[in-house]
């Protein structure tokens, strides 16, 4: 067993080799990979650290001025009040959710406002497209192609036509 003295002076060696102030550098112990790897992990450390101060150096760097005028440009960007968005929701109250998501995208597009894109002659004329269309499709058909003439009765011209004496024709 060992005595007290003999413990206390192994655990002040075990400290000293642990602080690496008397141990001998160990260098032969490693192979010639292991240096390898050990080098190329230093190289890498000391590459990052560059990185990092360069990307520190640019970040404060003043902006340019084609920065300067994005920045202001989406700062004009000012949010709605009500009477605006009352002209908005007027402009585009004729539209339906298909025209409307497609006048939100070229709105996105061109980078124009919406009541500026509703007046623009191209969409403007896929909306007239996309409504005829639309007006054919629900045209009456019936299975074996033939179309079905359906008679539209006006109610006031039903109304107006009760009280004519018989035998007056008001269509002609």
């Amino acid at each position: 067993m060992e005595t007290p003295e003999k413990k206390e002076e192994s655990q002040t060696n075990q400290d000293v080799n642990k602080e690496g102030t008397e141990k001998e550098p160990e260098i032969d112990k490693y192979s010639d990979n292991e240096k390898q790897l050990y080098a190329r992990a230093k190289n890498a450390e000391k590459e990052l650290k560059d990185l990092k101060v360069k990307f520190k150096e640019l970040d404060k760097k003043p902006e340019t001025p084609e920065k300067k005028e994005e920045n202001k440009e989406q700062k004009k960007e000012e949010p709605l009040d009500a009477l605006k968005i009352a002209r908005l929701a007027n402009t585009l109250k004729e539209y339906d959710e298909v025209e409307l998501s497609y006048i939100e995208l070229m709105s996105k597009a061109k980078g124009k406002s919406l009541e500026e894109i509703v007046k623009d002659e191209d969409v403007q004329l896929y909306i007239d497209a996309k409504r005829e269309k639309n007006k054919k499709d629900n045209m009456g058909t019936t299975p074996n192609g033939k179309q079905v003439h359906t008679e539209k009765t006006n109610p006031f011209a039903e109304k107006f036509s009760k009280n004519l004496p018989k035998g007056f024709d008001y269509t002609k």
